[in-house]
């Protein structure tokens, strides 16, 4: 799961985190390094259009993606493990 992947790597300042959507037309992946840099690089593609694909790429750190784990926290704690909400 992203938010376990990007979890770890954060911790750990080093590693990748992938991400695939279930109609697998975004995909991107955070790669740390061991200075706490990030590059996220990725595509989406519009199925209807097969010939448009936007490819991107863009560097960051630790300290945004900090923000990102913070909300998917909240994602998770509700969701849990994709096995319905939790405490409704």
């Amino acid at each position: 799961m992203l938010y376990q992947q990007l979890q770890q790597c954060n911790e750990l300042l080093t590693g990748s985190a992938a991400y695939l959507s279930s109609e697998q037309d975004f995909t991107f992946t955070a790669e740390y390094n061991n200075m706490g840099h990030v590059t996220i690089n990725g595509s989406f593609t519009e199925h209807k259009a097969g010939e448009n694909t936007l490819h991107f790429e863009f560097p960051t750190d630790q300290s945004f993606i900090q923000t990102t784990l913070s909300q998917l926290n909240k994602l998770f704690r509700k969701y849990g493990n994709m096995q319905g909400i939790v405490g409704t």
